[in-house]
């Protein structure tokens, strides 16, 4: 993209468009086909969409993108909880360098 270009934005009708054939069955590359448009948008569409699911505190979905089949299941509630214990570890340690660096500042 160039500078000064404007991205492209698509919808509400391309993002439902793009659910439905999802729920159909239909891989994300055959999206993109059918939509005519790069993979790399259906791509950003459902990573931006899996992390806005986890903010709110949706049930994470795991998927495996490289076989092509359709094998995605929810985490049960241990793995979900294991996940969460994760992420907020490595909230901490962020947090804890943080301090560190703003302690080092003010000497």
């Amino acid at each position: 993209m160039r500078k000064g270009q404007k991205r492209k934005q698509y919808g509400q009708e391309f993002h439902a468009r793009v659910r439905q054939l999802r729920a159909e069955g239909k891989t994300r590359a055959e999206i993109a086909m059918e939509m005519d448009v790069d993979l790399q948008v259906i791509y950003k569409m459902y990573t931006r969409q899996n992390k806005l699911d986890r903010e709110a505190g949706l049930g994470i979905i795991r998927s495996q993108h490289n076989s092509g089949r359709k094998r995605s299941r929810e985490l049960t509630e241990t793995e979900t909880l294991k996940a969460r214990i994760k992420q907020l570890e490595m909230e901490n340690e962020v947090l804890k360098k943080l301090d560190e660096e703003q302690r080092r500042c003010k000497k």
